[in-house]
């Protein structure tokens, strides 16, 4: 079997029976197709060695892409082998008998400071002025603060992804409970939670005015056209509210999912709570975000030492 055809039947089968976002689905199709185009078109999926796969790491490396993309293309490249293996095409995968060093990945450092993070959230907060009391029924822009500051105060109160949240439906939310349905990676679900009365009231807020809105989607985040709001529909917004907040850098909807997270961990929340919150299926993922409060540990350690008032 031809490399290419082998890529296009795999991309065919393997969604049929593993439930994933469209998002993954084109991610692992670009990561794949690269895979395929470094090769000759006319090689045989058999005919590839560890050799090969060393090549391709390599190459990958010398594109000069972080640690984390090379990880991903060669997680990609190591279900689409295992996939063959198990269909009883190869009998290993080339894989299998390799180990590549790829460097570690670089500490996550995009977080808000807690003087921006309370720019931000004033912003988007004064951006609505008076809250209406009668549903709008139309999608002006007093709508479109009140979705811009629904967004803000969801992205920090749950620390889910842009994806997740523009996935939202408004059967998803159960508000008197303080709860919404998440569904996340790998057709993962989880329950992500407004235990603040301030998020809580935001979302509460902006949800009344998007029941009185008369659109065909159940989507919860809308545009200004009444369709479902995109990633890059949110990011825009947040770019807006930052500018207009005066924060000097460039500020992205992920930073907010890190910024929750370092806060939590801050503020002394258990790294399992934080894993759970974030949605990791692995709690090494989370252990990822620990280095941003070594310096916090550090710093409450000199404040609290067991030496402190001891006689020595």
């Amino acid at each position: 079997m031809l490399l290419r055809q082998a890529a296009d039947l795999f991309l065919a089968g393997y969604f049929s029976t593993h439930e994933r976002s469209p998002r993954t689905i084109t991610a692992y199709a670009s990561d794949l197709r690269q895979f395929v185009h470094s090769r000759s078109f006319s090689q045989a999926l058999e005919s590839l060695t560890p050799e090969d796969m060393e090549a391709w790491a390599l190459k990958l490396k010398t594109l000069g892409l972080a640690p984390a993309s090379i990880r991903r293309k060669l997680a990609v490249t190591k279900i689409f082998f295992n996939y063959w293996v198990r269909r009883g095409t190869l009998d290993r995968s080339p894989l299998w008998l390799i180990r590549v060093d790829i460097g570690k990945i670089r500490p996550l450092t995009r977080t808000l400071t807690p003087r921006e993070m309370g720019l931000l959230l004033r912003q988007a907060r004064s951006e609505v002025g008076r809250i209406p009391r009668r549903p709008l029924k139309k999608l002006n822009g007093k709508f479109l603060a009140l979705r811009n500051w629904a967004i803000v105060e969801l992205l920090l109160a749950t620390g889910i992804r842009v994806g997740e949240a523009t996935a939202l439906q408004l059967e998803d939310l159960t508000l008197d409970q303080r709860s919404m349905l998440i569904r996340g990676k790998g057709g993962r679900q989880r329950l992500a939670f407004l235990a603040e009365e301030t998020s809580l009231r935001a979302v509460s807020c902006y949800h009344t005015q998007r029941l009185a809105i008369e659109t065909a989607t159940t989507a919860l985040l809308l545009n200004r056209r009444s369709s479902p709001l995109t990633s890059q529909g949110v990011a825009t917004a947040i770019q807006h509210l930052s500018r207009s907040a005066g924060i000097q850098r460039h500020v992205t909807p992920h930073m907010l999912r890190h910024t929750a997270a370092t806060f939590l961990l801050h503020n002394g929340a258990d790294l399992r709570i934080v894993q759970e919150f974030l949605g990791h299926a692995s709690i090494t993922t989370t252990q990822r975000y620990t280095h941003v409060s070594r310096a916090h540990l550090q710093a409450t350690l000199l404040r609290c030492h067991p030496r402190l008032g001891l006689r020595t």
